[in-house]
């Protein structure tokens, strides 16, 4: 038996039908300015939809009746990645050359990136050692005078804890950009992703829960001047001296991309579910073994973009699945203050030890909604008798 971490062949089977529409439709315009408000729609529709399925996620039983209310003005700017949206979005905000931006070392690179291409210096806090996710007891002590921003990650699916973060940017007066490349529909404390921030920033990388068919990315913002300075950002042709500090420009969403997440929408709620069964089935399976298994914040709503368990001999636990047919992952090693990318910084070994470790222990199991239950109980069992060697 092979099982894949994505299965990303059974996906787009099951969405034929619904990208073949779409697909003809764009295939069919052969007029410049047509071409361009069939993107537009798109583009509209997913930031409406995705910020609508936030907003039905915390409300649940109340939607129908809140539903507008709660939803209130946003806006949506696609990209080319989630990288991208990240840095338009600081440099939108102006955040830039001698700034500081505070984040954590076990994210992917890209987070890091965007506040390096920016101009800014990333400046790195420690993570909660049961979710992995930025501890906010350790970010006042790394705020100086330059510190403009926070960007927290939302790593494996699971929000980090949002209201102690907004407080203590709202105390020093600093914005707050989400990296919610992990986490479309998840929520902490019933505070949805963009809802009292700066922005959320999305990744449409097909291993995601959101995902288009190569590369893509969205800024979600409820603020109209970061809206309109992003959209100037992205775009060559913007009459503005701003474009010149984008570093990205062009930096459009495709309407291909578009096609692919689009087409996904409306079935999003119901793989999340699919996916937070799929996690109840491995909790239970592996419960007994000498593994960490991945801890839900009892405030928050768990996405599980992957099912990251955690060892000591990871490594030799990953070659034995891969043996057997199980494709896992590392979601993310080394930290990033140890990269030869990022040894600029200035830290060290031990500097941040519970990421450190994390990072060293981390193993992704297969997570996608179209496992089946034998699949599931596959990777079990073949976990299981890794330990009984």
């Amino acid at each position: 038996m092979r099982i894949p971490r994505y299965n990303y062949n059974r996906m787009n089977q099951f969405l034929q039908d619904d990208i073949n529409k779409l697909l003809r439709e764009g295939l069919s315009i052969d007029r410049d300015d047509v071409l361009f408000r069939f993107q537009s729609r798109l583009e509209r529709s997913i930031g409406t939809a995705l910020r609508r399925q936030e907003v039905m996620c915390v409300t649940s039983g109340t939607v129908k009746r809140s539903l507008g209310r709660m939803l209130g003005r946003h806006y949506a700017v696609g990209v080319s990645s989630g990288t991208a949206a990240l840095q338009l979005s600081l440099i939108a905000l102006g955040i830039g050359k001698g700034d500081e931006v505070i984040t954590v070392p076990n994210t992917y690179i890209g987070t890091l990136l965007a506040i390096s291409n920016a101009g800014a210096r990333p400046v790195l806090v420690d993570v909660l050692p049961d979710t992995m996710l930025m501890d906010p007891e350790k970010i006042e002590e790394k705020i100086t005078p330059k510190t403009k921003a926070i960007i927290p990650v939302h790593l494996y699916g699971q929000m980090a804890r949002m209201d102690r973060i907004i407080k203590i940017a709202k105390k020093h007066r600093l914005h707050v950009i989400e990296d919610s490349a992990h986490s479309p529909l998840a929520n902490y404390n019933g505070i949805s992703q963009g809802e009292k921030t700066d922005a959320a920033c999305y990744s449409f990388v097909p291993s995601k829960n959101l995902g288009a068919v190569t590369n893509g990315g969205m800024v979600i913002t409820r603020n109209k001047k970061l809206f309109r300075k992003i959209d100037i950002l992205r775009n060559p042709i913007s009459d503005d001296p701003l474009v010149l500090k984008g570093h990205r420009t062009p930096c459009y969403l495709d309407w291909i991309q578009m096609v692919f997440v689009e087409s996904k929408l409306k079935y999003l709620a119901g793989w999340i579910k699919k996916r937070r069964e799929i996690a109840e089935k491995y909790s239970r399976g592996l419960s007994s073994l000498l593994i960490t298994l991945p801890c839900s914040d009892k405030n928050a709503y768990h996405t599980f973009c992957d099912y990251a368990i955690r060892l000591k001999d990871r490594d030799k636990l990953k070659g034995f699945l891969e043996h057997r047919g199980i494709q896992t992952a590392v979601h993310y090693s080394p930290a990033l203050h140890l990269t030869k990318t990022y040894r600029h910084l200035g830290y060290r070994e031990g500097d941040f030890p519970e990421a450190e470790k994390a990072c060293s222990e981390v193993l992704s199991l297969p997570m996608n909604p179209f496992l089946t239950d034998g699949e599931v109980e596959y990777v079990i069992k073949n976990v299981r008798s890794f330990f009984k060697r």
